[in-house]
């Protein structure tokens, strides 16, 4: 009987949950290069728009001025607002016109070149002349550490901490903002990622780190994102996150 009585109770929550969303008005952004679009739907169907400039440096002041606009056409409160939805093309604008951060990738030895082939896919099958877009970090800065695990998280070739350190001096010299750290298998051993991220966060400059080791680590002068992501997802964060 108990269990009966919870089950209704849940069943009839959700049912009030739905009609409460239900009255309430739904609200939609898209922060685009150039205009920043809002659409509200109220309760009773009807649509609400409103258009503003993209505020690229600080994208969220368009989005509240759109809102607003859009809050006073309806004559409503945001206390009204059941459901937001937001989507945004800045990180693909930034991607397609290379305006992300200057980024340097630390990976395998011997695998530097796997983000620049890829998986030797092209555009148009049969057409041998066919030009590639350039990889987002170029190879000069493709950096190689010697270690290795293999595909079960064991570890092959232990990390090489004087190899992690010695790239130090080039990070600095060639002014990078952003680092991508993806190792080989990472995502079934973490380890040797981290231990990289942490000897880099002893450098003076202050690097922004996307890497896909799930370790705790915390630097003062490091911000880290970290991700359980292919490598090529490293590097476009990497790209990303000093612009942000």
């Amino acid at each position: 009987m108990g269990s009966q009585a919870l089950s209704s109770e849940v069943v009839t929550g959700s049912r009030e949950e739905s009609a409460y969303r239900k009255n309430k008005a739904r609200l939609a952004v898209d922060i685009g290069g150039t205009f920043t679009d809002v659409a509200l739907e109220r309760g009773d169907g009807s649509l609400i728009t409103a258009k503003v400039l993209t505020t690229p440096r600080a994208p969220e002041e368009g989005v509240i001025a759109g809102v607003a606009e859009a809050l006073a056409k309806a004559n409503i409160k945001p206390v009204d607002i059941g459901v937001i939805i937001h989507g945004t093309t800045l990180a693909t604008n930034a991607l397609i016109e290379k305006r992300g951060a200057k980024t340097a990738l630390i990976t395998t030895e011997g695998h530097r070149d796997s983000l620049e082939m890829a998986y030797e896919n092209r555009f148009e099958q049969y057409d041998v002349n066919i030009d590639r877009p350039p990889p987002l970090v170029p190879r000069w800065l493709r950096l190689p550490v010697r270690e290795r695990m293999n595909a079960a998280g064991e570890i092959v070739l232990p990390l090489d901490e004087r190899t992690v350190e010695a790239l130090v001096p080039a990070l600095e010299r060639n002014e990078v903002e952003s680092l991508a750290i993806g190792l080989l298998h990472s995502y079934a051993n973490p380890a040797h990622e981290a231990r990289v991220a942490e000897i880099i966060a002893r450098a003076a400059r202050r690097f922004q780190l996307a890497c896909r080791a799930r370790s705790r680590l915390k630097s003062a002068n490091m911000n880290v994102r970290r991700r359980r992501s292919p490598t090529p997802m490293c590097v476009i964060d990497g790209a990303l996150l000093a612009r942000a």
